[in-house]
């Protein structure tokens, strides 16, 4: 192995009902390379990162076929942005062939393992639950109906079985998809039932539609923007960590005007300021406000660099100190990068977004609030925001 060149392997869905978040985080491991390059030149260190990257479509029969095809030609390492499900889909192979997955994407706890080959640069679910906890209590939402995405149902479990509001709602009150439905017409007929028979007990004001999904929330939206569902459009609709700031959603009249109507909501892992960080402030200039995995894989893709620097074997317990050495010393995009004893990262910021119409510019998502949020059981610092700071639409 050339200790002056390392080439990264990573895997990204580029098409489906991710295929938003996964150009994003594609476009931000090829900025960390790119970022790292030139640092290298600038100092005359004759260090090169060259990049080998696998698009796959979204859904978790995709993953599992990428990765052998990798391992089987000696790689041993793979970036990327894999769900819960995709994860649980290569976990068996990779733990058992000694493959090191490093990865933003998925925050099921039941994916929290001590001592296997997955290393999740984003906290898992016992931190989103305080951030949907807190976003709640700010929009006076006492009552969810959820809609879940049987991608995201491993989410949605992690956090039922969590101290929230949500421990209340019954396997009957949750309207469940998988990801090989075709149109969205009975989907959001079943939910817009549900929604019509929680309102005959409970105040309007009170309910919101809390989204499990992915980027199939634009064309879930567009379908319900018919004057067919009444009852959907009485309540409030609450975005999660795999829906928020898809820029397809401000690309779709119908979608966008729906979400701003219904003063679309949520929660997203949020970057450090941008006035602190630099690749921070040109992905905003170039792609608007991303999803908060995105900033993950930039991170991870510095510090799988500087592990493979750091350590040239092959050895895969080699790799995973050299890793968590790296990312225990790394403050990126999304602040500190130090891993727990699961592999999961420590630290984490919240950002409350909402999708707005604005009166001159369209419709943007707007930042509403911020969460400094720590896995040590504390109250999240909430830091609401001034009403006139919008930030950039994507273009």
């Amino acid at each position: 192995m050339d200790q002056d060149n390392v080439v990264l392997y990573g895997i990204f869905s580029t098409s489906g009902d991710q295929q938003s978040g996964g150009l994003e985080a594609k476009a931000a491991l090829i900025q960390s390379a790119e970022d790292l390059n030139s640092f290298y030149r600038e100092t005359g260190s004759n260090r090169v990162i060259t990049l080998n990257i696998t698009e796959i479509d979204s859904n978790s029969e995709s993953v599992l076929p990428a990765v052998k095809q990798l391992h089987e030609s000696g790689v041993n390492m793979i970036l990327g942005r894999f769900t819960s499900v995709q994860l649980e889909a290569i976990k068996p192979y990779v733990d058992a062939n000694n493959v090191l997955i490093l990865t933003s994407g998925s925050t099921a706890t039941s994916l929290s393992i001590p001592g296997d080959n997955i290393f999740r640069f984003v906290p898992d679910d016992s931190s989103q639950v305080q951030a949907l906890n807190s976003l709640l209590k700010i929009e006076n939402i006492s009552v969810i109906v959820p809609l879940v995405h049987d991608d995201r149902w491993i989410n949605f479990v992690n956090l039922t079985i969590l101290d929230n509001p949500m421990s209340s709602i019954g396997p009957d009150d949750v309207v469940r998809y998988d990801h090989n439905t075709q149109g969205y017409d009975e989907i959001v007929a079943r939910l817009d039932r549900l929604v019509g028979s929680v309102l005959t007990h409970e105040d309007k004001d009170s309910v919101g539609i809390v989204a499990y999904t992915f980027e199939d929330i634009v064309p879930i939206m567009e379908e319900a923007s018919s004057e067919n569902y009444s009852n959907l459009s009485q309540v409030r609709w609450i975005g999660t960590s795999a829906n928020m700031l898809v820029s397809e959603h401000l690309k779709s009249p119908k979608a966008a005007t729906y979400g701003a109507e219904r003063n679309y909501t949520g929660y997203v892992i949020d970057h450090r300021p941008v006035e602190v960080d630099a690749f921070a402030d040109r992905i905003v200039k170039e792609l608007g406000e991303v999803n908060g995995n995105a900033y993950a894989v930039y991170d991870l893709g510095i510090i799988a660099a500087r592990a493979k620097f750091l350590h040239g074997s092959d050895d895969i317990e080699d790799l995973k100190k050299a890793v968590t050495q790296k990312a225990a010393s790394y403050h990126g995009t999304l602040g500190k990068a130090e891993l727990n004893a699961a592999g999961d990262r420590v630290q984490a910021i919240f950002g409350f977004w909402t999708l707005e119409n604005n009166s001159t510019r369209g419709f943007v998502w707007k930042k509403i609030g911020t969460s400094d949020q720590f896995i040590t059981g504390a109250e999240p610092r909430i830091t609401m925001i001034d009403d006139n700071a919008t930030k950039p639409s994507v273009k």
